[in-house]
């Protein structure tokens, strides 16, 4: 059976990228391949050499799919359950009340001392609740899973508020504000949580999310797009398309964010990009490769070593770039690396890795090289191609999710059909029986009438 373990590792990567609601997509978290017959310790050796996380240190949750089909962890495996003296990984599946008999998915918890070493995890009561926690940053736009901590039920989110703002990297007293994030299908549920009422008052339990963000100023909700956890999950939840992805031995339905409308995100999309007079809003450290020890002179310009063959050849094919602008300065040198960074990353990413905030990124930069006064035309044609081939990709996905939704559909009706029919055929065959066996207990009856007849009178 194959048994997959997500972990913090695994929130901290997905959430915000490949996925926003719930915590984790099982599909792209490590796997074990293990017999039934094997003992759990046996497992969990495995994990510890997989994960340098010591056996003793290891505590595993069961994940549930709950009513309102959200995918959550329920429980932690117990103590008298890993006490047993023979307890396997099959009997741990059977323990999680799983109906697939082929997979089992299970978080590691793993607790963390002062020096970031594995330690043994906290004793759990009912009145301890494991909760998980996502920040909503407004301004950039950007949900990010940020920890998980244990509350207990009577508690108040007011006690934990130094926490949450120590995980986002705030000040202590920072005012923000909580929402629970309930659900995501058919619709958006995300509720408001009043930082004075317990936890138990709010109906939260094991495996709950909660989002936060800073309380919402005045300025913030006119500037901002989406202010607030719950209009920025509505967005998301209304830009989802299904896509599908083809591989040599599967088929499977991902979502990805393409817009509430195709034609809508991509006319918005080219609006943007044109737009030379937005801000400068690219930073430096979206490109690594800034971050150099080593640079070159290149022409009037300073770059990082890493970049001289993009410099040399922006110089060289377009001698003309940088007549524009006035007398070199830090800026305009900071401009033109910037640029190079983003030439580099262009070439450098394979199309299927292009996304809409990559060419978003490398608008910034050549737009910024503008404001400065670089001569670039020649790359916003080549970005307005790269643009137009993505969106060619993505309407190519809408108009194939179209087709998969449709069948779906068509297979929905036919398998209600089939239902139906095999409910009528159960009623047919049961009437069908009920008649031959009164027929066969008449007919018994009179055979057995016969015979006593026929004794009678011998």
């Amino acid at each position: 059976m194959i048994i997959k373990v997500a972990r913090d590792e695994d929130l901290t990567k997905q959430v915000g990228r490949y996925i926003y609601f719930d915590l984790v997509d099982h599909d792209k978290v490590p796997q074990f391949q293990i017999q039934k017959q094997t003992p759990f310790t046996a497992f969990k050796e495995e994990v510890a050499k997989e994960f340098g996380v010591p056996v003793e240190f290891q505590r595993f949750w069961f994940w549930a799919k709950r009513q309102n089909h959200t995918y959550r962890p329920i429980r932690p495996l117990t103590s008298q359950e890993e006490a047993q003296s023979v307890f396997t990984v099959g009997q741990l599946r059977e323990a999680s009340n799983k109906t697939n008999n082929a997979e089992l998915k299970l978080f590691l918890e793993v607790e963390l001392g002062p020096d970031s070493m594995p330690i043994q995890p906290p004793n759990k009561t009912k009145e301890d609740l494991l909760l998980f926690f996502k920040f909503y940053n407004p301004e950039s736009g950007e949900l990010r899973y940020v920890g998980r901590l244990f509350v207990k039920s009577s508690g108040r989110p007011i006690d934990i508020l130094e926490k949450l703002n120590k995980m986002a990297g705030f000040a202590p007293n920072e005012d923000i504000e909580l929402y629970e994030e309930v659900k995501f299908e058919p619709s958006v549920w995300c509720d408001h949580l009043d930082k004075r009422t317990t936890f138990r008052q709010s109906q939260i339990q094991d495996g709950d999310i909660i989002c936060f963000q800073k309380a919402p100023q005045l300025e913030s909700e006119e500037s901002c797009q989406y202010h607030d956890v719950p209009s920025f999950l509505e967005c998301v939840h209304n830009r989802q398309v299904d896509v599908v992805v083809t591989s040599s031995n599967k088929m499977s339905v991902e979502k990805r964010k393409i817009g509430i409308c195709f034609d809508e995100m991509s006319s918005t999309m080219l609006e943007k990009l044109k737009d030379d007079k937005a801000p400068y809003s690219v930073r430096f450290g979206d490109f690594k490769e800034i971050n150099s020890d080593k640079y070159v002179d290149i022409g009037i310009f300073r770059v990082p070593e890493i970049l001289e063959s993009y410099a040399k050849h922006l110089l060289e094919s377009h001698p003309d770039i940088g007549s524009g602008n006035s007398p070199v300065h830090y800026m305009n040198e900071m401009a033109f690396v910037v640029l190079c960074c983003a030439l580099k990353s262009m070439d450098m990413k394979c199309f299927g890795e292009i996304t809409e905030s990559s060419i978003f990124k490398w608008s910034d930069a050549i737009r910024g090289a503008s404001q400065f006064g670089f001569k670039v035309d020649f790359l916003k044609d080549k970005l307005k191609s790269v643009t137009q081939a993505y969106l060619s990709k993505l309407a190519r996905n809408v108009d194939e999710s179209k087709e998969l939704s449709d069948l779906d559909d068509r297979i929905n009706v036919m398998e209600k059909e089939l239902n139906t029919l095999k409910g009528h055929r159960s009623k047919l065959y049961n009437g069908m029986y009920s008649e031959l066996r009164k027929s066969c207990e008449k007919e018994e009856a009179k055979f057995s009438c016969t015979t006593k007849c026929l004794s009678f009178f011998n």
